[in-house]
């Protein structure tokens, strides 16, 4: 196969790649129904602190007439709507990991968001000097 022709191919699989991703990802922000928390990284001086934020926890359903909607973290809900499509809330969190955040109705998952704990230093570790089996 000539340069010319390997380089066209890989054009055509990278815009068959792009035609069946760019669908979904519209489908995503375009769609009526959505959840996000924000923000999704919380920052801490060095992993395994604690982080303490405010968090904006905002969703739609339009479906959700009659329904109870709760925002959970973990096993405990943090914020719950009755009979609204809509709902927003700005709700102080704490973390020590990386934690899932879920919008259920009921206790159906409608909806999983992801917030991710980052250090800005490393955890340090004890570098050894020599092995433990070293008699000297």
């Amino acid at each position: 196969m000539r340069f010319n022709q390997l380089a066209a191919s890989k054009q055509s699989w990278v815009c068959v790649v792009l035609f069946l991703i760019c669908p979904i990802t519209q489908a995503q922000t375009s769609g009526s129904h959505f959840f996000s928390v924000k923000p999704v990284i919380c920052l801490v001086q060095q992993l395994g602190q604690k982080c303490q934020m405010k968090a904006e926890f905002s969703w739609q359903l339009l479906n959700a007439e009659g329904a109870k909607v709760c925002v959970w973290q973990e096993e405990k809900a943090l914020h719950c709507w009755q009979n609204k499509q809509s709902g927003r809330a700005l709700l102080p969190i704490e973390l020590k990991q990386n934690t899932v955040f879920y919008l259920k109705a009921g206790s159906q998952v409608l909806f999983e968001q992801l917030v991710r704990v980052a250090g800005m230093q490393p955890r340090k570790y004890r570098n050894r000097l020599h092995s433990d089996w070293s008699l000297f």
